[in-house]
């Protein structure tokens, strides 16, 4: 590895924390007692240019948070179909929190027209990577038809899965549907939708599939 390369991996690690506290928020207590916005805790032009020195090299997180200084401004005027262009490839790699950013860039129309179809597609890979969110909100989809055909067995699949992860939204659906999240740990995945089936049968009337031959 030259020496140049290695001193902007350097640079991307000891600085990469800056804008990952202002993405996520971190900064929010500090900000407020000292009168600042998030916008005012922007870091220096330079760190962006050190950003896209290493998404060019393919660091993945760097590539990860250009597009996140793209998308909010940080520290690089604000361009969301910039911002769209690295998180997709970020999300194209498997990163799920790249996948979610995706479904959500498409849900509300950041940087791309609005598709809940595409946005549906990228919470899937996103849910089906472990992400809780996009787990929890994949059962929103299903139960009330966004993007898709209501689906109540994949809709409370995906509560569950949510659940799972300690997700409370997810955990308050499944209880006003009467199903205990605490017993869904009991399931055995290969018996999972024969459950499901089950159970949309005794709370909603509705008949369990039955395969044919």
């Amino acid at each position: 590895m030259t020496g140049p390369v290695l001193l902007i991996l350097l640079l991307v690690v000891l600085c990469g924390i800056v804008v990952y506290l202002c993405v996520a928020g971190k900064f929010k207590p500090a900000a407020k007692s000292t009168g600042q916005s998030l916008e005012d805790l922007k870091p220096v032009p330079e760190l962006v240019q050190w950003y896209q020195e290493a998404a060019a090299q393919g660091d993945i997180e760097s590539q990860y948070l250009l597009a996140s200084c793209y998308f909010y401004g940080i520290g690089v005027k604000k361009d969301k179909a910039e911002a769209v262009k690295w998180f997709r490839t970020v999300a194209n790699r498997g990163d799920a929190d790249a996948q979610r950013r995706m479904g959500d860039c498409y849900y509300y129309g950041e940087g791309v027209d609005i598709s809940e179809e595409e946005a549906l597609k990228w919470y899937l890979k996103a849910a089906k990577n472990g992400n809780v969110f996009s787990q929890a909100f994949l059962g929103k989809c299903y139960f009330f038809g966004i993007g898709t055909p209501v689906n109540a067995s994949e809709a409370i699949k995906w509560y569950i899965e949510a659940a799972k992860q300690g997700d409370n939204e997810s955990i308050m659906v499944l209880k006003r549907l009467g199903i205990n999240p605490m017993f869904t740990e009991e399931i055995n995945p290969d018996n999972l939708q024969d459950w499901i089936q089950n159970t949309l049968h005794k709370l909603l009337g509705i008949k369990p599939k039955i395969d044919q031959d």
